[in-house]
C-alpha cells in the first residue's frame, strides 16, 4: 500500500484549525459546487474544494499546517529518494456530520494526502482489491505516494463534526507540458507549494 502516515503533535494548532474551519463552513458552502463533484454529496465542504485553498489562509495555525505538510513531504521524498520539484498545491477541508461520508474516489495527482483534524471515531478505507481500513486519529498526516489510490470515508456517527484537511500536489512540469493538466490547474485553486 503506497501510504505513509506521519504524526503531527500540535494539539493547539489542530484546535485552532478546527475552530477556523467550522467558523468559515457557511462561507465555503456558499461557493459553487466543484464541477466534477457528485451532486449526491453536495452538502459537504469537500464539494467546493476547487474554489478555495486553505494553504493560502493567514495565521499561526495555517503557518503550522504549511510547515507540517512540507515536513512530511520532505520526509517522504527522503524515504523514497525523490528529488524536490516545483509544484502547485490545492488544499481544502472535509467536514462531515452524523450520517455523512465520502464515497470511494481517487485523485490523479502523483502526491496527495490528508491531515486528520477532528476525526475520532471515523475510519478511512484505502484500496479496492485488498482494502485496508485505518482509524482516523487526530494529528495523523497521511500521504499517498502514487496517483489513483481509491479511498473512502464510512458514514460518520459522531456527535461533533468530523474534520480533515486534504491536499493535492501538481508538478509545475505537468502544467507546462500538457494542456489537460493546464486546464485542471486553471479550473482549480492551486497555488505555488515551494
Amino acid at each position: 500500500m503506497p501510504l505513509r502516515i506521519y504524526r503531527w503533535e500540535a494539539a493547539d494548532a489542530l484546535a485552532a484549525l478546527r475552530d477556523d474551519i467550522l467558523a468559515r463552513e457557511a462561507e465555503v458552502l456558499a461557493l459553487p459546487m466543484s464541477a466534477d463533484w457528485d451532486a449526491r454529496h453536495d452538502d459537504v465542504a469537500s464539494s467546493r474544494y476547487a474554489h478555495y485553498n486553505l494553504f493560502a489562509r493567514a495565521g499561526p495555525a495555517y503557518d503550522a499546517l504549511r510547515a507540517a505538510v512540507r515536513a512530511a513531504i520532505s520526509h517522504l521524498r527522503a524515504e523514497l529518494d525523490l528529488k524536490p520539484k516545483p509544484a502547485y498545491i490545492q488544499c481544502w477541508s472535509n467536514i462531515l456530520r452524523a450520517g455523512q461520508g465520502l464515497p470511494q474516489h481517487a485523485h490523479p495527482y502523483p502526491l496527495h494526502g490528508h491531515l486528520n483534524v477532528s476525526t475520532s471515531g471515523s475510519t478511512t478505507r484505502y484500496g479496492t482489491s485488498a482494502p485496508v481500513e485505518i482509524a482516523n486519529r487526530p494529528g495523523d498526516l497521511t500521504l499517498f505516494a502514487r496517483p489513483g489510490l481509491a479511498h473512502s470515508v464510512a458514514p460518520y456517527d459522531g456527535a461533533d463534526a468530523r474534520i480533515s484537511i486534504a491536499f493535492d500536489l501538481l508538478p509545475v512540469a505537468f502544467v507546462e507540458a500538457d494542456p489537460r493538466w493546464r486546464k485542471r490547474y486553471e479550473a482549480r485553486s492551486f497555488i505555488p507549494f515551494e
